[in-house]
Formats: structure tokens, C-alpha cells, sequence
């Protein structure tokens, strides 16, 4: 009888640790659930927040590509609405006695003089005189 008992006790005991092991094991993975939904959150969040100013940065491009065109448009009308007028005024001077003339080098040089202080770069509105 006492051969039994320890069988009985022998069986109970590593149930016991069974149960205690899967018991731990369940906490464990339950813990580690909780840890994975929380980065899960915390990478969904972010995502959304990139996602967000992707799509901002999208609409400044957008924004300033159709301001390049306005200006390239813009440019290009000036372009086509000057050409007349130069070929009309080409037209009269060469047209004109003094056309054939030399130019004084005095003059030459006042209009180098004056090129040179131009910028190369496009004329831009003054923040002090803005149109309005």
C-alpha cells in the first residue's frame, strides 16, 4: 500500500508542476500579448502620423509645381507678347540713318557699366512693396 501511495504521490506532484509550468507559460504569453498589441498601437500611431505628412508634403508639391507652370506660362506669354514689339522696333531703327552710325565707346561703356549692376537672377517682389 505504502508502493502505491508514492505513485499517487509521485503522479500528483508532477501534475501539480505541470499545471504551475503551464500556468506560468500562459502569464508569460499573456504578458507578452499585452507587450506586442502595445507596440503594435504604438507603430499604427506612428504610420498614421507619417502617412499624414507625406500626404502635407504631397499637396506642397503640388502647390509649387502649379506655381512653376503659372510662371513658366507667365513667362512664356511676356516672351510671345514682347516679340512684336522688338521686331516693330528693330524694324524702325534699322530703317533709320543713325542705325548704320557707330555708337560712341562713351555710351558703349555707360551701358556695360549699367548691365553689369543688373542681377542675373529674376526680378522679385520687395517685402516691403507688396501688391495689394
Amino acid at each position: 500500500m505504502n508502493l502505491t501511495f508514492s505513485w499517487r504521490t509521485l503522479v500528483g506532484t508532477l501534475l501539480l508542476i505541470t499545471l504551475i509550468t503551464l500556468a506560468m507559460t500562459i502569464q508569460s504569453q499573456y504578458q507578452e500579448n499585452r507587450q506586442l498589441k502595445r507596440s503594435n498601437q504604438a507603430l499604427r500611431i506612428e504610420r498614421d502620423t507619417a502617412w499624414v505628412q507625406v500626404t502635407h508634403y504631397e499637396k506642397i508639391v503640388e502647390v509649387f509645381n502649379k506655381i512653376v507652370g503659372a510662371t513658366q506660362d507667365a513667362h512664356q506669354k511676356a516672351v510671345r507678347d514682347s516679340s512684336p514689339r522688338i521686331i516693330t522696333i528693330r524694324k524702325i531703327i534699322t530703317s533709320a540713318h543713325c542705325a548704320h552710325l557707330p555708337v560712341p565707346a562713351a555710351a558703349v561703356n555707360r551701358l556695360r557699366a549699367h548691365a553689369d549692376q543688373i542681377p542675373a537672377r529674376p526680378a522679385r517682389a520687395h517685402p516691403r512693396h507688396v501688391a495689394g
